[in-house]
């Protein structure tokens, strides 16, 4: 190819994206002068296709593949326009042929994912979708934002994957991957609409549904959320962490049956899972079957010693006495912990204040009360909480919240009489009222608590991010309107509950 064509080609690609009628101009006038080359109508039939001309540019793609199959740019544009004209067998072909000439670019398997979706291959599309995942687990953008997240640097990690979003905006990978850094910075509303459109565009990527589940769970959208571990069970990946998630959907929306039917099927096919004969026996507790319940936790310390979860949850049935041989094996399993508290805290507590109980119970008290004393200062070394804050906290509630000051807000919040508030201290019964007012067929118990700390949190920053010099003031700016949309998104969590 001579320099002066060369040149003219590369001037008309640059006019390619914003003036494809321009570069179509000059793409035909090399064509005049050099019949038939190969650059010159490529480049063609992509401003053919940028300008709504697909039809035009069909015939003349085909012709070209024919001489130069090994050309990945062809088979790329014959597939697009392809597409557009709803020739996805077409399509299919051109990128199956794609993506065996460059399997590590992963923009071509998620169009071939799109293509064989809209052909109702679902399956052979999910699997297109997990090898775009894969591909783009090589690119080194997203490996170096993924390094920068993973070592702290949010802001970096951040920068890095918005000035990607400008070149390549429908890009899954990169899109989740940006949902979990918000999440990571708090803001989980702005995560979640991220990974729903990483879902969207890809809804083969496991690793984004799974993220997706999880936070819609933290929402407290739990309907969503087993809609969406519903379709993650249909992958052909299978996978059992697919099942477990499921699971702990539909521990959280009270199908405790439900919930065991799927830790039974997993330990029939691997018995030697002591977490899920521990999720097991939680499931049993909760539906009352009590020595089911300790045979899953013995089964679970059994399989693994330094359970302490599973031994706690042996010692908090209150029908369980822990003998020496249990004590015997709590106390080798501290040993097995030493100087593993950080890593293994919970454990380490939970087995002090089982070996509390066993003593307890055997009638040993001074040694009781030691365990109860250390477990009891690790688990509060583990708890970011400070009284005084706590103290100012409540004592800004009580001052605003006087019977002048809800007065005089006015209207607003729920008109009706219907909703049952039940207010208490910390064990003082409160839940067991609901229990009980939730029984009757006219009263629903709607797990409001996470939805109301989620909207306090929402009104709190705004406090914090410097709207509003106090909570007081924050509170009283929201007008009538503002409180009963407050209300209305949380009847429609309700009754997308209910139905």
């Amino acid at each position: 190819m001579a320099d002066g064509v060369r040149e003219e080609l590369a001037r008309a690609g640059a006019l390619l994206e914003d003036r494809p009628g321009q570069a179509l101009e000059r793409a035909e006038a090399v064509l005049c002068r050099v019949p038939g080359l190969p650059p010159a109508e490529l480049l063609a039939c992509q401003a053919l296709r940028r300008l709504g001309k697909a039809q035009a540019a069909l015939p003349r793609l085909e012709v070209l593949a024919r001489p130069l199959p090994a050309v990945p740019a062809l088979w790329w544009e014959l597939a697009h326009v392809a597409m557009e004209l709803g020739h996805d067998d077409r399509a299919i072909d051109a990128l199956e042929r794609l993506t065996r000439q460059q399997p590590a670019i992963a923009d071509g398997w998620f169009l071939l994912a799109r293509a064989l979706r809209r052909a109702g291959r679902g399956q052979d599309a999910w699997r297109a979708d997990l090898s775009g995942v894969h591909a783009a687990s090589r690119d080194p953008e997203l490996v170096e934002a993924a390094v920068a997240m993973n070592d702290g640097r949010l802001d970096d990690a951040r920068a890095r994957l918005e000035r990607r979003g400008t070149r390549h905006p429908d890009d899954p990978v990169g899109t989740r991957l940006l949902g979990e850094i918000i999440w990571r910075e708090g803001d989980i509303a702005a995560a979640l609409v991220l990974v729903e459109r990483a879902v969207a565009m890809a809804p083969g990527f496991d690793l984004a549904r799974d993220f997706l589940i999880r936070l819609l769970l933290q929402s407290n959208r739990l309907e969503e959320a087993l809609t969406h571990a519903d379709m993650l069970m249909q992958s052909p990946m299978k996978a059992a962490g697919h099942d477990l998630l499921k699971a702990s959907v539909l521990v959280r929306l009270g199908e405790q049956e439900a919930a065991g039917d799927i830790y039974e099927r997993l330990l029939a096919q691997q018995p030697a899972q002591p977490q899920v004969w521990q999720n097991l026996g939680h499931v049993r507790k909760t539906l009352g079957r009590q020595a089911a319940a300790v045979d899953a936790y013995r089964r679970a310390v059994a399989l693994q010693p330094t359970m302490g979860e599973a031994w706690w949850s042996l010692a908090n049935l209150k029908t369980v006495r822990l003998d020496a041989g249990d004590i015997a094996a709590m106390r080798g399993a501290l040993v097995t912990l030493a100087g593993h508290d950080g890593a293994h805290g919970e454990d380490v507590f939970h087995l002090h204040f089982s070996l509390g109980k066993a003593l307890e119970d055997a009638g040993d008290h001074d040694a009781a009360f030691d365990h109860y004393d250390r477990g009891n200062r690790l688990r509060r070394a583990m708890i970011a909480h400070d009284a005084d804050d706590f103290g100012a906290e409540v004592a800004a509630a009580t001052a605003t919240f006087t019977a002048p000051f809800l007065a005089g807000m006015g209207d607003g919040g729920c008109p009706a009489r219907d909703p049952i508030f039940i207010v208490g201290l910390p064990r003082s019964g409160s839940t067991l009222v609901e229990q009980i007012l939730s029984s009757h067929s006219q009263v629903e118990g709607t797990m409001e608590l996470p939805d109301m700390m989620m909207i306090a949190g929402r009104l709190q920053a705004r406090v914090d991010e410097g709207e509003f010099p106090d909570f007081r003031t924050m509170i009283a700016s929201l007008s009538p309107a503002d409180r009963t949309r407050l209300l209305t998104q949380r009847m429609a969590a309700d009754c997308a509950e209910l139905l």
